[in-house]
């Protein structure tokens, strides 16, 4: 019998961007996540995360049995908040503020430094990026009647032209050939409308649809329209779809409370 043990791996992390590879270069408002291999089996692992050797936020994750801890999100949307402070930004100051800055992972474990891992946010985008905004651009993922006016951000396109943004079911982990539930909206049409775009630019749009959305979380699919094909229509992820985000929510539409109450105005 073979009783050798096999020899222990070095720990390890990567951070992984919304495109589920190993990157050392971020955008602002992609959604970083961490991925460690070669910790303490099923311990508690600290990460200290800062931004120019200044704390930024501070997590706690536990590695499984094997001593994994598989891809979590660490910084969803970068750069569109400060976690120190609570601040929100536009996209054009987050740029400003974290771009061309060195963002730092530092895992311990019983306050002894196991690993650590450094990325680069860039100072401009180099992908495209949507997301639900306010007027002024500032980060708006949950709507209701009462709240501010949904517009949505779209930047960083590669094409000018007519795009269609459609709401879908939210889905973890989009990948090509993922299956689209296009959503509704209350009315029973389909959940899309169409947008017009310079390539390049950044634009804030009113977005009128989040409203007509029932109660739901929903991730927003942003596909270029070629007239003469149906290619905006398929009902799977493709290699040229635009998704607002892989691993964290898209978009929340939340119910009127006094609505969802069984008895209007009950205690």
């Amino acid at each position: 019998m073979n009783t050798a043990r096999r020899p222990a791996r070095k720990p390890a992390i990567r951070l992984v961007g919304d495109d589920d590879r190993a990157a050392t270069r971020f955008n602002v408002g992609e959604s970083i996540a961490l991925e460690a291999s070669g910790l303490a089996p099923a311990k508690v692992h600290d990460l200290n995360i800062r931004i120019d050797q200044k704390t930024a936020l501070d997590l706690r994750l536990i590695s499984d049995r094997d001593g994994n801890i598989p891809a979590t999100v660490i910084w969803a949307q970068l750069g569109f908040d400060d976690p120190a402070s609570g601040a929100r930004y536009t996209l054009v100051e987050a740029l400003e503020r974290f771009g061309g800055r060195t963002i730092e992972i530092v895992v311990r474990q019983e306050r002894r430094k196991i690993t650590a891992a450094k990325a680069v946010i860039e100072k401009r985008l180099t992908r495209p990026l949507v997301a639900v905004v306010d007027a002024a651009g500032r980060l708006l993922n949950a709507v209701d009647e009462e709240g501010e006016e949904p517009h949505l951000l779209l930047a960083g396109l590669a094409s000018s032209g007519s795009v269609v943004v459609t709401a879908v079911a939210r889905q973890h982990d989009w990948y090509v050939g993922a299956r689209l539930e296009e959503a509704l909206t209350r009315t029973g049409d389909p959940a899309r409308m169409e947008v017009e775009i310079r390539e390049g630019d950044a634009r804030v749009t009113r977005f009128p649809l989040a409203r007509d959305l029932p109660p739901g979380a929903y991730d927003l699919i942003v596909r270029p329209i070629r007239y003469g094909y149906e290619h905006h229509l398929a009902p799977l992820v493709t290699r040229h779809d635009i998704i607002g985000s892989r691993r964290i929510t898209g978009l929340v539409v939340r119910e009127d409370f006094w609505r969802a109450k069984p008895v209007l105005g009950a205690a």
